[in-house]
This record gives C-alpha cells, sequence and structure tokens, in this order.
C-alpha cells in the first residue's frame, strides 16, 4: 500500500515537473521579438473585440432610428 502512494507521489511531481520545465523552456525561448510581437497581436485582438463591440451598438441604434423614421413617414409626417 505504501509503496502504491509512493509510486502516485512520484508520478505526480514527475508530471508537475514535466509542466514546469516546459513552461520555462516555451519561456526562455522567446526572444525579445517574439514577446513584441505576441504583444501586438494581443492588443490587436483587444481593439478588434473593442471595435466590434461599438460597431454593433452603432448599428443597433442606427436600425431604431431608421424604424423610427419609417414609422413617421407611413404616418404622413416628415
Amino acid at each position: 500500500m505504501k509503496s502504491e502512494a509512493a509510486e502516485a507521489t512520484a508520478a505526480a511531481i514527475a508530471s508537475k515537473a514535466t509542466q514546469a520545465g516546459a513552461g520555462t523552456a516555451v519561456f526562455g525561448g522567446l526572444t525579445a521579438n517574439e514577446f513584441a510581437a505576441f504583444g501586438g497581436l494581443l492588443v490587436a485582438v483587444i481593439g478588434l473585440l473593442v471595435q466590434a463591440y461599438y460597431k454593433r451598438k452603432a448599428d443597433k441604434r442606427h436600425a431604431e432610428e431608421h424604424e423610427l423614421r419609417m414609422a413617421n413617414l407611413r404616418n404622413g409626417h416628415e
């Protein structure tokens, strides 16, 4: 029973060490240019999401305005 617990503990430690080593290798392998590229990509994606959000709000506002204008025209108002 103790040997199984020891093996499970060793396996868990080995798994965490492998993940930590892989993360360190990826982080350590990136150059300043690659960090800048990933940062620029992140900023671009955030900018795209913000732009899409406000464009959707503007489209909704314009659609409501159009409906009001059409209702006024149907009722004979300018």
